[in-house]
């Protein structure tokens, strides 16, 4: 049986579930750590989990406390808003300060599907009834905000739980609505507990608990919210300098401090790639974000003073075209052009050879994905100009098409990759793309929301691009109309019912039996997007540190991704 299947089944105590890895007590700032130790860890107290004994860091030593951790973003991040959490180095910010009720790790290392949901720091134990439509969370007593005005050290209680879940459910400006959509009621009998009463079952509520979308923040600070962050969180929130990055220190009277091994924190933005090669060479930061090296780099790179790993990867890539736009109803042109650019080519041109063919849910997820080899059988992404031309000149396709695609401007390497591409394109249907580019802050709500976001999106084609840890999510978020990654404004009745049915199945094995299904009725009838392949992702630490793996290193949601990472 599955492990979503027994969190419907049973209920999940903090005890039975931290027994194998204390999450829950330092959440971020623990997760990533003990995830990569491997060993048993000690028995949870009353009040919080025990720091894994068998945890060695990258230098062998036990976790000892430092001084401060430098931490480069590769982008900015707009504001400390939550609701701009689509940027994922907002909620990388904020998720040092504020909770969510689960956080997330992997029940085996090897696995990548085998992703469970346990309490955080803020949460005794959670548990289901009523068949799975009742999820009820008990907070931990003793959980109280920062010693900072207006909060002032006040407990942290269930209508702070319903006030921010309800902000994301109800928010003119949020775009996380969909997520929360099986919602029927969220009650609060009394200050430590929280109950959901839902529509349906729901495997997508479960992980969109533990998202970037899910933080947990006070009323009182929200007219401040861009730029002010007080929680009950492992770190102080001290400044935050747009364009340059936050500073953060310990907080001493977070709930388990003593397992919060570096006494300050510091975020800097580094937007240009060789200046932050040169910073990590010198000794003057510690890690960067995101994945973002190549080969080239990494063999730069190693030496005495830093280590390299390859993380796993939950990004997607696409081709993305308005599908709200005329141009591009017939689904024939948009197969054709998917079939008129050389994947194989791409990766060895453009990413060193060190790309993977991947489908809609990444191919690093294993078993809940299609393999690289099943995707290239695919006919939508098979190469053959030939057949391309024939599918483009019956869909009215001419020689000299005009087509407008925007990326965005900095931190990645799409300029280059596009190029290729859209060259491809020309040589084989004859388009002439005019390649466009915007600041990421500006262009990934459109990218994200087609319609909904900021002057409604593109008219022709973008990238859109995202990194989502949970499998099932590559389905709802690009796909659902309302959803937070659906920039090709894609929306069909058929998919819906499909999707609405994956959300009510809890068992693992018959739901990626689903998304199978899902994933070919998308490529075979509709092709809203077009999957890119994924390069492999590198990244690269200060060896000298002796607390590596370290907390905070991805967005909320996403510790399983560092925990699972392969040193080189």
């Amino acid at each position: 049986m599955s492990e979503v299947s027994r969190y419907w089944q049973r209920p999940v105590g903090r005890r039975a579930l931290l027994r194998s890895a204390a999450v829950g007590s330092a959440g971020l700032a623990g997760a990533a750590l003990i995830g990569c130790g491997g060993g048993n860890t000690a028995a949870p107290t009353a009040t919080s989990a025990a720091p894994a004994k068998s945890v060695a860091t990258a230098s062998g030593e036990q976790p000892q406390i430092s001084e401060s951790f430098v931490l480069v973003q590769t982008r900015d991040a707009v504001s400390l808003e939550p609701l701009d959490s689509n940027v994922y180095t907002v909620p990388q910010r904020i998720g040092l300060v504020y909770p969510r009720l689960l956080y997330s790790q992997l029940e085996n290392l090897n696995d990548p599907a085998s992703v469970k949901w346990v309490p955080s720091y803020a949460v005794q134990s959670f548990e289901n009834a009523d068949g799975g439509k009742t999820m009820t969370f008990k907070l931990k007593p003793g959980v109280k905000y920062q010693n900072i005005a207006p909060l002032s050290g006040r407990e942290f209680t269930s209508a702070d739980v319903k006030f921010s879940v309800e902000r994301y459910m109800n928010h003119a400006r949020s775009s996380f609505k969909n997520r929360f959509d099986d919602i029927s009621t969220i009650e609060t009998p009394d200050k430590n507990t929280v109950v959901f009463k839902l529509k349906q079952p729901s495997r997508y509520l479960v992980s969109s608990l533990g998202a970037e979308s899910a933080l947990i923040t006070p009323p009182e600070l929200e007219s401040d919210y861009k730029t002010k962050a007080i929680g009950p969180g492992p770190y102080i929130h001290e400044q935050y300098l747009q364009g340059e990055g936050s500073t953060y220190k310990k907080n001493p009277d977070y709930i388990d401090a003593k397992n919060i091994w570096f006494n300050r924190y510091l975020i800097k933005v580094i937007t240009d790639a060789a200046t932050r090669n040169a910073a990590l060479k010198t000794n003057q930061i510690d890690y960067v974000e995101s994945a973002t090296l190549t080969p080239a780099d990494v063999k730069s790179l190693e030496g005495p003073t830093i280590k390299t790993f390859e993380n796993i990867s939950a990004s997607s890539v696409n081709i993305t075209w308005n599908t709200k736009n005329p141009k591009w109803a017939d689904y024939r042109l948009r197969l054709a052009m998917s079939k008129a650019f050389d994947r194989q080519a791409y990766i060895d041109q453009t990413q060193q050879g060190a790309g993977k063919w991947s489908g809609i849910v990444p191919v690093d997820f294993g078993k809940m994905a299609y393999s690289e080899d099943e995707v290239k059988a695919m006919n939508v992404f098979k190469y053959d100009p030939a057949e391309a031309k024939k599918l483009f000149e019956a869909a009215g396709g001419k020689a000299g098409m005009p087509v407008e695609y925007y990326y965005s401007s900095n931190g990645t390497t799409d300029g280059v990759q596009l190029q290729f591409i859209t060259k491809q394109w020309e040589q084989n249907l004859g388009i002439k793309t005019t390649l466009k580019t915007e600041d990421y802050s500006i262009g990934l709500p459109k990218m994200y929301l087609g319609l909904a976001g900021p002057g409604g999106g593109y008219a022709d084609m973008c990238t859109t691009g995202y990194t989502i840890p949970n499998w099932h999510e590559h389905l709802f978020a690009p796909y659902l109309k309302g959803g937070n990654r659906n920039g090709s404004n894609f929306e069909d009745a058929e998919f819906t019912k499909m999707a609405t049915d994956l959300k009510g199945t809890l068992d693992d094995k018959e739901a990626f039996e689903k998304s199978r299904k899902m994933q070919a009725y998308l490529w075979e009838k509709q092709l809203p997007m077009a999957s890119r392949p994924n390069a492999r992702q590198f990244n690269a630490y200060n060896s000298k540190l002796r607390n590596f793996p370290m907390p905070g290193n991805y967005p909320p949601g996403m510790e399983w991704m560092h925990a699972a990472w392969k040193g080189k």
